[in-house]
């Protein structure tokens, strides 16, 4: 078995573990040395399937997409150590999130997610397939453009 093939990737990994490699992206910024970031397909909205780099920050994987200006218009992640600035993470219930914020609105992406708005410009997603009930829990996070 040949390993220094696999090197790049885990040193990528070893880093992006130790928060060692970059900050935290945002939506409208731009993606620099896209190609020094490993890359995967992932369905970024209902029928959308895109490129996206996976870049570590603060030890932790972001999935982002850009467009042919590198712009980053779609930002995911489903790292458990994420928390958003209202204190939401990875697991937290629709009925806690009912409790923790005002007026919660479920927005339902057809084929894609559910999703909780919330005020830091996060979205906090819940499986898209089923009913949604206070004890379903946020799957990821998201931000797009």
């Amino acid at each position: 078995m040949n390993i220094s093939r696999y090197a790049p990737l885990l040193a990528f990994f070893v880093l992006a573990s130790f928060g060692l490699c970059f900050s935290q992206p945002d939506v409208g910024a731009l993606l620099r040395n896209k190609s020094k970031f490993p890359t995967e397909f992932a369905l970024v909205s209902a029928g959308s399937i895109n490129k996206v780099y996976l870049v570590p920050a603060k030890g932790m994987v972001h999935q982002v997409a850009i467009n042919e200006y590198d712009s980053i218009y779609f930002i995911a992640t489903t790292d458990r150590s994420f928390t958003t600035s209202e204190n939401v993470k990875i697991g937290t219930t629709l009925g806690e999130l009912r409790r923790l914020l005002k007026d919660v609105e479920v927005v339902h992406e057809a084929g894609w997610a559910k999703y909780v708005k919330l005020p830091s410009g996060w979205n906090g997603a819940f499986h898209y397939e089923y009913a949604l009930t206070e004890d379903s829990k946020v799957l990821f996070f998201f931000k797009r453009r």
